[in-house]
């Protein structure tokens, strides 16, 4: 019965890792598409830079709050009986309301400054594109934080299709640009985008019944396991989620156009990452907190499975680069010299897929254990290494060094991941 157990397991896993992943590329492709439009419309310059920079900044809280609260509400609220679970997720809903609100306000707020700040680097009119950008966009912070919540809720009850609410923001964007050719069109579209995702993912979770009207309180007994896992988490995928930032920086300080080139092979590097990311962990995190006994098992077979698929992906597309970049963004203003010239950062940061996917697999398995405070000194480590070669490296091979400092720290993050879990994870054999 065990054995049958585990094979039922990992045939269960296999199919929901399937599936999150057919919906997610149908999301991506969305968002692909996007990019097409992006790339014929304004090309590489001063207007994609501005968006590219400050849509990072205005997303950078919600997808902070999202990883959080996957990591660690799905495990709670598995653990909890249905009285505790309901006052939970009430007060949850209303903790991201309060919180979105709050961040969007700040950055509102801080915009200019930070425009100002980028002003150096910028032209009068790159710096007319931030500012409206910067104080457009604001809002997409409040209402992605909400969706955070709501997202977490799905993953929680093994909603598949939540990934698919993901394609709804770029085509709204495709659709506005299509009506609006500006700067504008890319402010309307984000913006309706963002809404229709957050009315459709209330909508699911309705229907699921998992919805709970929001409460405005802090009086729910889980909050103190909450936020304690919390705060580790919130540090590590900080700590993770700043080194595209701290690239996006670094190549503005480059040449004109650097920061949109890189970050044109960026978003494909993106889609293949989050694929990793979200189809592993929105598929093995519930599995993993359901059948405990299992999660060793299965992670010792899904490791080298997930290292496979990076390395072949990245085979792949290396071997197809141009004709990828050609594909997706040469037409319009965007021309062959900028293909090869995305083409080839593309190709050095393809060799972050195997550890990285790899790695993914091994911190589901921390998280189904609550083993949080396992992932802060891997993490210090991966971030210095990053940021530290991200600076040598880019200044004796430009745009390529970026690529090739993630690369490194990708290996040694999963080479220390190893390291943990064996030590910290792995029973010993009994005597």
């Amino acid at each position: 019965m065990q054995r049958l157990r585990a094979l039922i397991g990992r045939r269960n896993l296999g199919s929901n890792l399937l599936m999150i992943a057919v919906f997610l590329v149908a999301a991506r492709m969305a968002g692909a598409l996007r990019e097409v439009v992006i790339a014929r419309q304004f090309g590489v310059g001063e207007l994609v830079d501005a968006y590219v920079i400050l849509f990072a900044f205005v997303t950078f809280a919600p997808m902070l709050w999202t990883n959080t609260l996957q990591a660690v509400v799905v495990p709670q609220l598995m653990s909890l009986d249905a009285k505790a679970r309901d006052a939970f997720i009430s007060e949850l809903i209303g903790v991201s309301l309060l919180l979105g609100v709050l961040i969007s306000g700040l950055i509102f707020w801080l915009a200019p400054a930070a425009v100002t700040a980028l002003s150096a680097d910028l032209s009068e009119i790159g710096v007319q594109y931030a500012r409206a950008f910067g104080l457009g966009l604001a809002p997409i912070a409040a209402v992605g934080v909400f969706i955070s919540i709501l997202t977490a809720l799905l993953v929680a009850v093994e909603r598949r299709s939540v990934s698919l609410l993901e394609a709804l923001p770029p085509l709204s964007v495709i659709c506005a640009l299509l009506l609006m050719p500006s700067a504008a069109g890319l402010i309307v579209g984000s913006l309706v985008g963002i809404v229709v995702q957050a009315i459709a993912a209330i909508v699911l979770v309705v229907r699921e019944g998992v919805w709970r009207w929001p409460r405005f309180s802090l009086s729910a007994e889980p909050w103190t396991a909450f936020w304690r896992a919390a705060v580790l988490m919130i540090v590590v995928f900080l700590l993770a989620g700043i080194t595209y930032p701290i690239d996006q920086g670094i190549a503005l300080t480059l040449e004109e156009g650097a920061a949109s080139r890189f970050g044109y092979a960026y978003r494909i590097l993106g889609f293949l990452l989050a694929l990793a990311t979200i189809t592993i962990g929105r598929a093995m995190l519930p599995a993993f907190v359901r059948a405990p006994h299992l999660a060793m098992q299965l992670t010792i077979r899904w490791a080298p499975i997930s290292f496979t698929i990076g390395l072949t992906i990245a085979l792949v597309i290396g071997y197809f680069s141009e004709p990828v970049v050609a594909l997706l963004f040469e037409r319009g203003a965007f021309t062959p010299e900028d293909t090869r010239a995305v083409a080839g950062i593309l190709r050095l940061g393809l060799w972050q897929l195997p550890p990285y996917f790899a790695g993914i697999v091994l911190l589901q398995l921390v998280m189904s254990l609550r083993r949080y405070e396992l992932m802060i000194v891997p993490s210090i480590i991966m971030v210095t290494i990053k940021v530290v070669g991200s600076l040598v490296l880019v200044r004796g091979y430009g745009l390529d060094g970026l690529m090739i400092s993630s690369v490194i720290s990708y290996v040694v993050m999963l080479m220390v991941y190893l390291y943990v879990v064996g030590r910290q994870l792995v029973p010993e054999p009994a005597r």
